[in-house]
């Protein structure tokens, strides 16, 4: 995913709202040992609670039992749902939630401090790191984070995204920590 540029050579931090699908999958009742058969037959790893996984192609996420979320590259409406439907068969369901949330992608060393004083989580990179993804709620907003080598993904619901945006750039400018809020979205 790419990221904007930041204000000014210095800046500790980065944030752009990446382009992307965004496609909520959930194990029909039962179905679970089949789903992941289904998956890894495809090529697709779903990760346990609490994971991540990354490829070429998607990046999974699990925060809760038999629910994943799987971010992917901007295609016309529904066609990532619908391919990922394909792969996985009756044992899923599969929602199109790309319109429902906003991904934030925070790039930089300081978004654990920018994030600190608003998260319930211990954000420490020796426990919260890659590979690894929690719900939870951050600025009184319900949301998914997902740790990358150079940053953090942020699923927001896209009625408090702004706010959420917002409320990040206040606690960077608090801390003095230069950010750069987008004015546009992102290509990945």
């Amino acid at each position: 995913m790419s990221v904007a540029e930041p204000v000014h050579p210095n800046a500790a931090l980065r944030f752009a709202v990446s382009s992307g699908d965004l496609v909520e999958v959930v194990a029909r009742r039962g179905r679970h040992r089949d789903l992941v058969y289904a998956a890894r037959a495809r090529e697709l790893l779903l990760p346990t609670v609490g994971e991540a996984t990354w490829s070429d192609t998607f990046v999974t996420a699990c925060t809760r039992v038999d629910r994943w979320w799987i971010i992917g590259p901007t295609r016309p409406p529904a066609e990532t749902a619908a391919r990922v439907a394909g792969m996985l068969g009756s044992g899923a369901i599969v929602v199109d939630q790309s319109s429902g949330y906003e991904t934030v992608d925070l790039i930089g060393n300081d978004w654990r401090s920018a994030l600190a004083s608003g998260c319930r989580l211990d954000l420490d990179k020796e426990i919260f790191r890659p590979g690894h993804a929690a719900a939870t709620t951050i600025a009184q907003v319900n949301v998914v984070l997902i740790p990358h080598p150079s940053g953090l993904l942020v699923l927001v619901p896209t009625t408090y995204a702004q706010h959420f945006r917002e409320w990040l750039t206040h606690r960077a400018t608090a801390l003095d920590l230069p950010s750069q809020q987008p004015t546009a979205e992102a290509p990945t």
